[in-house]
């Protein structure tokens, strides 16, 4: 009787052990289908953020895709419209069309009279100038165009004598650095455009130095966007950033010591500066938005750019010790800020009008001492952009 008992008492912890183990072992394996689960899940994040960070930033390959489709769309436009006379060309400093002379501009501009800018409005994206008078802050008229012909130009920079423009030009499938005399603005003739940069990748963003030897610019050619510098002839070329993520739109103080550019190095653009020989790199900005395009005020002392921390594009100064003042404030955007030679002024894109124009602004603001409000220098159904001030 006892020894049935004490087997049926086996039986039954046999049975419980057993019981025991496949709960464990099903516990076991629901813990490791979660872990499956959950590093399937991390995964799938990890691969949605990383497809969401490249579709915010566009891939060369499809910059490549867009500037061409442009291009293509450029040339049809050209080809439908009929040959301009030599007579609307006025005394515009061409890209591969002669000069009319017949009535020159003064040989000599005070700083701060003209800006040049990129306009869309007569099918690719073409340089113009137009007038200001920094003594009343008005502007706007004799818009003249620059450049002609199929290609995309964009980017103009003044160079320090005003005898020259640096831009960027799309031609044989990627952007360039050209440079070309301004001397038909000025009515001394013209030499036409001279390339500096010719390699498959993409150059652009030229920024002269203050003696007008040097010419900073931006390239890809090295896998991602870093800084360069190179002579203002094109030669000596040399790479002064090197980080794991774009550095763009370098800009020199007025000293020619310093130059502030863009980086993403961080994760999210930002306002740098560096020595003009590309050491002691540190960031101006720090946010999660997007900070771009500075520019330095004539006395170096300031630096405007613009801002996306605040849902749109927004203009703010930076000075020296790192405070920050915002300059415009509404539901438009504004931004690609350019200071005038005297400092009175900070040209900048807006786009109230449903496209993008050029105005002006009082820089008074940034010195804390308030401006007037902006007013706008073009009014033209296509876009304007890229201000750039005769220094």
């Amino acid at each position: 009787m006892a020894a049935g008992a004490a087997s049926i008492v086996c039986v039954a912890l046999a049975v419980a052990a057993l019981i025991f183990g496949l709960l464990l072992a099903d516990k076991n394996e629901k813990a490791a289908i979660a872990a499956t689960a959950q590093a399937q899940t991390a995964e799938a994040r990890a691969t949605l953020i990383a497809a969401q960070a490249e579709t915010a930033r566009p891939t060369e390959t499809a910059r490549a895709v867009l500037i061409a489709t442009q291009v293509e769309a450029a040339r049809q436009t050209e080809a439908a419209r009929p040959t301009p006379t030599p007579e609307v060309i006025k005394t515009a400093t061409p890209f591969g069309r002669p000069i009319p002379t017949d009535t020159p501009l003064p040989s000599t501009l005070p700083g701060g009279s003209r800006i040049a800018f990129t306009a869309g409005r007569d099918g690719p994206w073409h340089i113009y100038v137009m007038a200001f008078d920094p003594t009343t802050g008005t502007g706007g008229s004799d818009q003249t165009r620059l450049t002609f012909g199929l290609e995309l130009n964009s980017q103009p920079a003044w160079s320090p004598d005003h005898t020259r423009i640096a831009f960027q030009s799309y031609q044989d499938g990627s952007f360039d650095v050209y440079v070309m005399d301004a001397g038909g603005l000025l009515g001394v003739g013209s030499s036409g455009a001279t390339r500096l940069t010719d390699n498959p990748a993409s150059d652009g963003s030229p920024a002269w130095s203050p003696d007008g030897t040097r010419i900073a610019f931006a390239s890809d050619r090295d896998g991602n966007e870093e800084i360069y510098v190179m002579n203002a002839d094109g030669s000596g070329q040399t790479r002064l950033t090197n980080s794991p993520d774009s550095d763009y739109a370098p800009a020199w103080s007025p000293d020619g010591r310093l130059i502030a550019f863009n980086s993403m190095r961080d994760g999210d653009f930002e306002i740098y500066v560096m020595h003009a020989d590309g050491s002691g790199q540190v960031a101006l900005t720090d946010n999660r938005s997007e900070d771009w395009d500075p520019t330095w005020s004539p006395d170096g002392t300031r630096i405007a750019f613009f801002s996306l921390r605040d849902g749109n594009a927004e203009i703010y100064v930076i000075t020296t010790d790192g405070s920050e003042t915002r300059l415009t404030d509404s539901p438009d955007n504004e931004d690609q800020p350019a200071w005038s030679p005297d400092g009175r002024y900070i040209a900048f894109g807006w786009d109230g009008n449903g496209n993008w124009d050029i105005c002006v602004m009082e820089a008074g603001a940034a010195a804390g001492t308030g401006g007037a409000g902006p007013t706008c220098l073009t009014d033209d159904p296509a876009d304007d952009r890229d201000p750039a001030w005769l220094p």
